[in-house]
């Protein structure tokens, strides 16, 4: 009987991390899709939570570039003549080559997941890597 109870308590908090990903996935499309539509045109209206999760997307990836930068900053001080990549693109003797702004990322992010919606079930910072390998290989 506790074989029983522990295999359906796994399978339920299986389902439950899943589905929240996935929701918190969506969530972060529709913050960013607003976003990307805000820095076209500042004047544009808001309904109710589309400002939150836009203000969320933001936050986030401005977050997830920074720390970027910070990993590929101590990468190449260990070692400066390689080729390191990171998360926002490549560095080759202490100079980014590829260079993406939150901006850019916001907008790489939509994109990827407009052609490919079946990574909407995946985790967020997965998608945003996959994202930008797909758009600035190192190779």
């Amino acid at each position: 009987m506790k074989k029983l109870l522990l295999t359906v308590a796994l399978i339920c908090l299986c389902y439950t991390s899943n589905s929240y990903a996935e929701t918190y996935l969506k969530r972060m499309y529709q913050g960013c899709a607003k976003w990307n539509d805000y820095q076209k045109n500042e004047n544009i209206l808001f309904v109710k939570g589309e400002f939150a999760n836009m203000r969320a997307c933001k936050s986030y990836i401005e977050g997830w570039v920074g720390a970027g930068y910070a990993s590929g900053i101590a990468v190449v001080r260990n070692a400066k003549d390689l080729v390191s990549s990171s998360v926002v693109g490549c560095r080759k003797k202490g100079v980014f080559i590829n260079d993406p702004q939150p901006e850019i990322v916001s907008r790489l992010f939509v994109k990827f997941l407009d052609d490919n919606p079946k990574n909407f079930s995946r985790a967020t910072g997965n998608v945003l890597d996959d994202a930008l390998n797909e758009a600035y290989p190192c190779y």
